[in-house]
């Protein structure tokens, strides 16, 4: 989370990202103490499906609301308000609901694509917008800048530049 925010996500919370589907919801972020917060789902096409949740900043700051789970879906946009503070709103876009695959613990997690020895084809394999990928920002304490800027800390999927630096082993 930025600390130097008053009103924000953390930083997970980004344009196409993806949730879990069939699974709780987690939201979570700051804002100042006793602050009201509602955070929605709602489609950007077709039924315009809705869900929300409302919750309160505590005295850390820090707020959590849970949403109940969804199916599996795509075209969501997830806002969250702040009451008395609607400068302060959050739009994401593109947001998608599916399975999400984790993958660590390992250090042949952290082989990059752009190394592995079928790299050049890889690259030219026809493009799936439905897989979404994140890198896990690389951070030892917090304030610590990762020396891995590329293809870290953002939602991309598999035309963007950072596929080089994502696991070979998860993509495969």
């Amino acid at each position: 989370m930025n600390s130097h925010n008053e009103y924000c996500l953390a930083e997970l919370f980004q344009d196409h990202m993806m949730f879990q589907r069939e699974k709780e919801i987690h939201i979570w972020g700051n804002a100042p103490t006793d602050t009201p917060v509602v955070v929605s789902f709602y489609r950007e096409e077709g039924d315009g499906k809705v869900l929300r949740g409302e919750g309160k900043a505590d005295e850390s700051r820090h707020f959590h609301i849970v949403l109940p789970p969804t199916v599996a879906g795509e075209g969501y946009r997830l806002s969250v308000c702040f009451e008395g503070a609607p400068e302060a709103s959050i739009l994401l876009n593109d947001i998608v609901f599916g399975d999400i695959w984790l993958a660590g613990g390992q250090s042949n997690m952290e082989f990059f694509l752009k190394y592995d020895r079928d790299w050049e084809q890889t690259k030219r394999l026809p493009h799936n917008p439905k897989i979404r990928l994140y890198n896990v920002p690389q951070r030892a304490f917090p304030g610590h800048t990762s020396h891995n800027k590329y293809g870290y800390g953002y939602w991309f999927d598999d035309r963007d530049p950072g596929l080089s630096c994502f696991s070979a082993s998860a993509y495969r």
